[in-house]
């Protein structure tokens, strides 16, 4: 998996703005993961490269993460420590439908 964490030297307001553009043109996980059954359906995938390859991935990937919907069990604990948490956290996860790191 490839995560890279990103250190700006930005101000307050100018991050605040890439935030914000980036919710407004985002999708939750259930909007992603309808995006990429609707494609391995009709055999597609995302990106301007509609290789064969890559809608192969795509297709294997919504499996792979129709078993991970199936079978992820967030611990009693987890859930506790998300619940306390005080502070806002923003993730921004870019992937595409035939990225293997889309569905571990």
């Amino acid at each position: 998996m490839h995560t890279k964490i990103i250190k700006t030297s930005l101000t307050e307001s100018a991050t605040k703005k890439i935030i914000q553009k980036a919710v407004a043109n985002s999708m939750t996980y259930v909007q992603f993961r309808e995006l990429v059954s609707n494609l391995a359906a009709n055999n597609g995938t995302t990106g301007p490269e509609q290789s064969e390859t890559h809608k192969h991935y795509t297709t294997l990937n919504d499996k792979r993460m129709r078993r991970w919907d199936k079978t992820l069990k967030v611990s009693e604990e987890v859930l506790k420590q998300r619940e306390d948490y005080q502070k806002k956290v923003y993730w921004l996860v870019i992937v595409e439908s035939w990225c293997g790191d889309s569905a571990p």
